[in-house]
């Protein structure tokens, strides 16, 4: 992916779990920026149009976070850069919520595969899907058909 896709995804990022992200600290006290970090309460009160801060240097942690995300993916699952970027940023994105390890084998075979609509399916009955619904149905969307979520 190039920097103009990294700053989609992260634009991405940022307008579909703003009620989740925040910053702490990870075991080895490196400030990183993450969605539901260890411990952490979310209301379900918390409002909807809450933001996350977007000045520069939270979103210079968010966009590194997200690089070394896509670093482990690829790591993991060396086929994953020959998918068009749509489809990249939906994994990058996932792995970023769950971790990499996390991505179940069935959601992965059908993506190897390019089975967009069995990969779509997958993401909706994860636990992970049932989670945040809207979330889920705008990535399996963009998922199944490799094109962005609407309005972007």
């Amino acid at each position: 992916m190039d920097d103009r896709d990294y700053e989609k995804l992260l634009a991405q990022v940022v307008r579909l779990e703003r009620r989740w992200l925040d910053l702490y600290c990870d075991p080895a006290s490196n400030l990183i920026v993450a969605a539901d970090p260890p411990g952490k309460q979310v209301s379900t009160a918390d409002p909807p149009g809450k933001q996350v801060s977007t000045d520069p240097n939270t979103m210079t942690l968010l966009e590194s976070r997200l690089r070394r995300v896509a670093s482990d993916l690829e790591d993991i699952l060396p086929d994953v850069g020959r998918l068009d970027a749509v489809r990249q940023r939906v994994l990058i994105h996932m792995a970023f919520n769950m971790g990499v390890e996390r991505l179940r084998a069935r959601f992965i075979s059908a993506v190897q595969s390019g089975f967009w609509e069995a990969a779509a399916h997958e993401m909706m009955i994860s636990d992970w899907g049932k989670h945040d619904k809207r979330r889920a149905s705008v990535l399996a969307e963009m998922m199944r058909t490799g094109r962005d979520e609407p309005g972007v």
